[in-house]
């Protein structure tokens, strides 16, 4: 499934199955049991909630930026996980999420830019290569935190220059 291809063929509904207990049964059978039936649903809903997390955040970057961006629309047109399976919800879930961590991180840039009144060289360079779809999730999120990094560190400078003057300004 992509983020722009909700429903596939899939079934919507979630199924819970009945565990039946033996007697013999000890604590940690019964647990593990419990939780690989729960595992599902879980999985199901944090894959929903991730979801819903990018369209709200890719239609928020496209109406702040007012522009479309290909290698957003790139991800979201991806079809990773199967959307039945704990690990191809799960899987879904973090591409998801990349997704919308992506929109917030590109905001930030342009945040950054208004706030400085100038484009850093070294982020957008970063922009300009960004990890291939196909790489480990840590990859991704360790690209976005190092462009965030990178922002929240200029946008601290200036911030530091404005208090270093109001207080030299309130000693004279």
């Amino acid at each position: 499934m992509s983020l722009f291809n909700r429903g596939g063929n899939t079934p919507s509904t979630i199924l819970i199955k009945q565990i039946t207990r033996s007697r013999n049964e000890s604590f940690g059978d019964s647990f593990m049991k419990d939780a690989a039936l729960a595992a599902g649903p879980a999985a199901k809903i944090t894959n929903n909630v991730y979801r819903n997390k990018a369209l709200k955040a890719l239609e928020k970057r496209n109406a702040t930026l007012g522009n479309e961006s290909e290698y957003l629309n790139m991800l979201c047109n991806m079809n990773v996980g199967d959307n039945v399976s704990v690990s191809g919800n799960m899987t879904e879930a973090n591409l998801f999420n990349y997704i919308a961590d992506y929109c917030q991180m590109e905001m930030m840039v342009v945040k950054r830019n208004m706030t400085l009144g100038n484009v850093s060289e070294k982020i957008e360079e970063k922009l300009k290569n960004p990890p291939a779809p196909n790489a480990s999730h840590m990859t991704k999120v360790s690209f976005i935190r190092g462009i965030e990094a990178e922002c929240a560190k200029d946008m601290a400078k200036v911030g530091m220059g404005k208090a270093k003057s109001w207080f030299n300004e309130k000693t004279k």
